[in-house]
């Protein structure tokens, strides 16, 4: 009898021990869960902050900057959701919400927005760019091409520009590109509005339509 007793006494003991060594390794598990999570969370704050903190100022932030923080907080991101997923528990669906509506909240609407309209701002400023070199060198058949593209820009594409979060931001995009690019375009609407006129003038007289040559003539009289 005695001799089953111990038994039971020992095999309690055992379990106990298991127990109680058990509880700090599951503790340290939560732990390092929550802490992981919590770095995650900051690094996508961080991103959205390393450009927006610069533009409150009126500057831009070096863009390879904004993408080295943008990649560091989806690394921290994916890393994050998968420790989560891994460790499960109670507090999985807390987690993987607070991991998410972060995400969405600074990287999906904030960050990469920034970073699309910013790649498009200067696209559109090479235009512009382009069209003042144009100008200089007095090729106006190079002119009248980007004074085209520059309207269809402006008309269909700067609508980006307009989806950037943070009204300083957003205003300082437009100003510095947008409403650069549609003075320079301004700048030769009436002289490109004539060489169309005298284009088409030129080719209906090579075709004999005096007529329609006269029409062409008189438009770009008009614009003078």
């Amino acid at each position: 009898m005695k001799k089953k007793a111990f038994k039971v006494a020992t095999a309690s003991a055992i379990a106990a021990s298991a127990f109680v060594a058990a509880a700090p390794a599951q503790t340290d598990a939560a732990s390092n869960v929550a802490v992981e999570v919590s770095k995650a969370v900051t690094q996508m704050k961080k991103a959205y902050h390393t450009y927006s903190d610069i533009t409150a100022s009126g500057e831009f932030q070096d863009l390879t900057v904004v993408y080295k923080e943008y990649n560091a907080a989806k690394v921290a991101y994916n890393n994050a959701k998968a420790l989560v997923k891994q460790a499960g528990g109670s507090m999985q669906a807390a987690y993987e919400a607070q991991l998410d509506v972060t995400y969405n909240d600074y990287i999906a609407k904030r960050v990469i927005t920034y970073i699309d309209a910013y790649n498009y701002a200067v696209t559109l400023d090479a235009k512009r760019e382009s069209l003042e070199a144009a100008l200089t060198a007095k090729n106006w058949d190079a002119a009248e091409k980007l004074y085209h593209e520059i309207s269809y820009e402006l008309k269909t594409r700067t609508v980006i520009l307009d989806r950037v979060y943070g009204k300083t931001t957003r205003e300082l995009l437009r100003g510095e590109f947008k409403a650069d690019a549609q003075d320079a375009r301004d700048s030769i609407a009436v002289e490109v509005t004539v060489k169309m006129a005298l284009d088409v003038a030129a080719k209906e007289l090579a075709e004999k339509d005096l007529s329609a040559a006269k029409a062409a003539l008189d438009k770009a009289a008009e614009c003078w």
